[in-house]
């Protein structure tokens, strides 16, 4: 792999050495998001980090003084087409090939049966299913061939595990478009052979899941073996964090 170069209103980013990765992963200012990046930059890949207001993002600045050339950290809201488009086009500009695309970024479970609007049904699907397709449309033509893409899903998406305990029906029936729009896109992308997979990645501790059983820390390790070892005959599967096929 060629070494590649980024640029950013005087930023460069260089891989670290012709056989390093380079990794993009959204939603990446906190929480999990943030535990990928620091995964891949700890392995010496280089990593596009995006979020919705990097100015804000204090962690991310951090680990760009620490590592410097290796994070390139760009804005992208996921309910914003316009950002999308911006990005595809800045990243293609800089000639960016990716390896592996992990689409993150995520909001609140929406609001419980009784309370349910059209605004906060709306506002899940946009941020869950409706950003994962655009965040995927917008990656495609940058990825090598072979690349592998992760759509961050959730058991709640399972329709077969679906039970009465759970009141993030909103974002339930989101992530289980998820789960089809992963299926869909490892259909149109095989002939590239890019593997796609719905990952969940469990039950994370984090400042949105206070309930969490899981550190993001395990959370990512799990997830990053998982994906070293996918190949084509994954490619369209639901998956916990561990590589276990989760039912549709």
């Amino acid at each position: 792999m060629a070494k590649q170069t980024f640029r950013n209103e005087g930023i460069s980013m260089k891989t670290k050495d012709a056989t390093g990765q380079t990794v993009i992963v959204t939603g990446s200012n906190r929480g999990i998001g943030l535990g990928w990046v620091k995964h891949y930059l700890d392995a010496g890949d280089s990593v596009v980090a995006t979020c919705r207001t990097p100015a804000e993002a204090t962690d991310l600045i951090a680990l760009k003084e620490e590592y410097g050339n290796k994070l390139l950290i760009e804005q992208l809201d996921m309910s914003n087409e316009e950002h999308f488009d911006r990005l595809g086009e800045a990243l293609a500009r800089y000639n960016v090939r990716i390896d592996i695309a992990i689409n993150n970024a995520g909001s609140g479970s929406g609001k419980s049966f009784g309370e349910w609007d059209t605004e906060s049904f709306a506002i899940t699907f946009e941020v869950h299913t409706i950003g994962s397709a655009l965040f995927a449309q917008m990656v495609t033509p940058l990825l090598n061939d072979g690349a592998k893409m992760v759509l961050t899903s959730s058991g709640v998406g399972s329709i077969t595990r679906a039970n009465r305990q759970n009141e993030m029906d909103a974002y339930a029936i989101a992530k289980a478009g998820v789960n089809m729009l992963a299926r869909r896109l490892s259909i149109r992308l095989a002939d590239r052979n890019i593997v796609v997979v719905a990952l969940t990645p469990g039950a994370v501790l984090t400042g949105m899941n206070p309930n969490g059983t899981i550190s993001v820390e395990e959370s990512v390790g799990l997830m990053t073996s998982t994906l070293d070892k996918l190949t084509m005959d994954d490619s369209g599967s639901f998956l916990q964090n561990n590589g276990t096929v989760v039912p549709w």
